[in-house]
């Protein structure tokens, strides 16, 4: 009689566990148990290495010196040079094209006609005369329309960009 009340109290708690687990809504699927890693993580000895090629071209080589040793001023032995490549774009400078549209009024209509170049993206003139390229409006309109960026970033992104490439030109000049 007490092994069927102990069979009897174990089964209940068992199916007390299973009512549970039903129930909890924080986390039904969790794992019962951990299970061992099944292999060694990374990549296997003898692999060979995963890096980006190396560049075809290369547009500036800067050395590097280390000929003495940073805290003892002692000159190193066994010296060698590690080659390291950095891609990256390139500071854009801007084409600056100015029209010189020339127009008057016509002596029969009394009408003014100017001139039109299929480069030009307006016809104004005056204090509208100095205008953002379209290369320029293409991407602040893929900035804003198929990337989602607000109109105040888009000026921030330009902003910072003609900003970083005033100063590389600037330490380039120095």
């Amino acid at each position: 009689m007490a092994d069927l009340q102990r069979q009897l109290e174990q089964l209940r708690g068992q199916l007390d566990d299973a009512q549970a687990a039903g129930k909890r809504q924080a986390t039904p699927f969790r794992r019962e148990q951990s299970k061992p890693q099944p292999k060694k993580p990374g990549r296997a000895k003898g692999h060979p290495r995963a890096a980006r090629p190396l560049p075809s071209k290369v547009e500036q080589i800067i050395d590097v010196p280390c000929d003495t040793c940073p805290d003892c001023q002692v000159g190193l032995i066994d010296p060698v040079v590690h080659p390291q490549f950095q891609t990256d774009i390139p500071p854009v400078v801007p084409v600056v094209t100015r029209f010189d549209i020339h127009g008057g009024r016509c002596p029969c209509c009394g009408r003014y006609h100017q001139g039109r170049h299929p480069l030009m993206i307006s016809d104004a003139t005056g204090a509208a005369a100095n205008q953002i390229g379209p290369v320029a409006l293409s991407m602040a309109a893929q900035m804003k329309h198929r990337l989602g960026v607000p109109y105040r970033k888009v000026k921030d992104i330009l902003d910072s960009y003609t900003e970083a490439r005033r100063v590389f030109l600037s330490n380039q000049v120095e």
